[in-house]
């Protein structure tokens, strides 16, 4: 008996701590993802200028345009030509390709805009560093 309480108890803890950090998944994804009135939100603006910051840094230029998204979002889509790169910025989700290779980062993988921003960035540093 002594053991099957213990497991319970574990689990009850578990369970309490997934819950914590889904109600603060929530509310930092929650405020990150409020549309503006041109459909773009907090992250996408925030992950733009880190993105230009980045790839300036490494003299290359994207392009911007908003497409519709799901209502009320835009998404935004980057293009540089040389090096041939595609950078997309949702609402709670970014992508890059790059030389025909890419990689996609989406908010349930990560607590805050910030987090998933931060890899993403470091992704993308990366793999620009592999195409010297």
């Amino acid at each position: 008996m002594n053991l099957l309480s213990g497991w319970w108890r574990h689990f009850a803890d578990a369970w309490r701590r997934a819950r914590a950090r889904s109600a603060e998944h929530d509310r930092t994804w929650s405020a990150a993802r409020q549309a503006d009135r041109h459909g773009l939100c907090e992250f996408q603006r925030i992950a733009q200028h880190q993105v230009d910051t980045l790839l300036g840094g490494r003299g290359v230029v994207l392009t911007w345009n908003a497409t519709p998204a799901d209502p009320p979002y835009m998404s935004l889509h980057g293009t540089s030509i040389a090096p041939a790169l595609q950078v997309w910025l949702h609402d709670d989700t970014t992508s890059y390709t790059l030389g025909g290779r890419g990689d996609y980062f989406e908010h349930w993988d990560y607590n805050s805009p910030d987090a998933l921003l931060q890899r993403f960035l470091r992704a993308l540093d990366q793999a620009l560093e592999q195409t010297r």
